[in-house]
């Protein structure tokens, strides 16, 4: 990878947050995390560790609501942040919908984060590629497009799982697990924004790229 096309990669549709955006982030994070605490314990557990990391960040994000809101180095770090907290809020989210019928099954939550690990390995691989290829130039046409297979391909099946076992189980269950599979989908959608932190490290270390 050359130089230019890591730089066409960072600036590809690059626009300035503005301040208020960091500030409705900080909001999300607290009202993400306020159903956690009206269910069962391992839910209410969650919502702590939720809560901590909201403390963390907030205080990150109003930092950088002060020192340099408008740069790249805080867009991509503030994107890669909330994306990748709203996608963790769904999958924890979806497990625990899809384990109110039956009670927790805790290796199908290892199962679920190894497949959210495997579509982010997937699309790190194809963003190396795309740099590669110079599909981030703007000059090109339908840069980028082709960055949402692998994480819309783990929503697509998740959702397809749901309904192939979905005549197996009484309505209610049904219920569950149809929020359980939008909740994983959206999980997987989202997870395609830790983009961000490819764009930053690459921002961070442009320097040390070849010509």
């Amino acid at each position: 990878m050359t130089k230019e096309k890591i730089k066409n990669f960072i600036d590809f549709r690059f626009v300035p947050l503005k301040k208020r955006t960091y500030i409705t982030r900080i909001l999300l994070f607290w009202l993400f995390n306020i159903p956690f605490y009206f269910f069962d314990k391992f839910s209410v557990t969650a919502g702590i560790v939720f809560s901590v990391i909201n403390v963390f960040s907030s205080v990150l994000f109003i930092r950088l609501v002060i020192t340099k809101a408008a740069t790249k180095e805080a867009k991509f770090l503030s994107e890669g942040i909330a994306y990748t907290y709203y996608s963790a809020v769904c999958l924890i989210a979806g497990f625990i919908a899809l384990s109110f019928p039956n009670g927790y099954n805790f290796l199908l939550l290892f199962i679920l984060i190894l497949i959210y690990l495997l579509c982010a390995a997937l699309y790190f691989l194809l963003v190396l590629k795309n740099i590669r290829k110079d599909i981030y130039n703007e000059k090109k046409a339908g840069a980028g497009g082709k960055s949402f297979i692998a994480p819309f391909t783990g929503g697509l099946l998740g959702i397809s799982a749901g309904r192939l076992f979905s005549s197996v189980f009484s309505s209610q269950e049904l219920s569950f697990y149809i929020i359980s599979a939008c909740l994983l989908f959206m999980s997987y959608i989202l997870s395609i924004c830790y983009i961000s932190f490819i764009r930053l490290y690459f921002l961070k270390n442009l320097s040390k790229c070849q010509n």
